[in-house]
């Protein structure tokens, strides 16, 4: 009876090998019916197709809320960039010698103790 159970093991693994028997063919329709649920749900790749969008749509998609915000603020417009701040020289002078003051006096104190 082992002899019997060995060889039908040997003929079903080598029926698999060579793609044939019972087990390739419930294997590939399992394999189709799974390829057929899943591609209900996934479409036919997992993604949904972009749609491409002409320049134009998008300059006048982009145009209404910058029409909404114009009218928010009060059609205040700002010409091109902020000017940019500077420090005068005398201030970058004071600035420095502030600095050397209080390091002056932090020494000063500890020599105090």
């Amino acid at each position: 009876m082992r002899g019997n159970h060995i060889g039908q093991f040997v003929w079903d693994y080598k029926a698999v090998e060579e793609g044939a028997g019972p087990h390739t063919t419930t294997l590939s329709g399992l394999n189709a019916a799974l390829e057929a649920f899943a591609g209900v749900y996934r479409g036919s790749n997992g993604r949904q197709p972009r749609g491409k969008m002409l320049a134009k749509g998008r300059a006048s998609i982009a145009a209404a809320p910058r029409a909404r915000w114009a009218k928010v603020k009060g059609n205040k417009t700002t010409a091109g960039k902020p000017v940019k701040r500077t420090i005068s020289a005398s201030a970058r002078r004071k600035i420095p010698a502030a600095q050397r003051a209080r390091w002056a006096k932090v020494k000063r104190d500890k020599k105090r103790r």
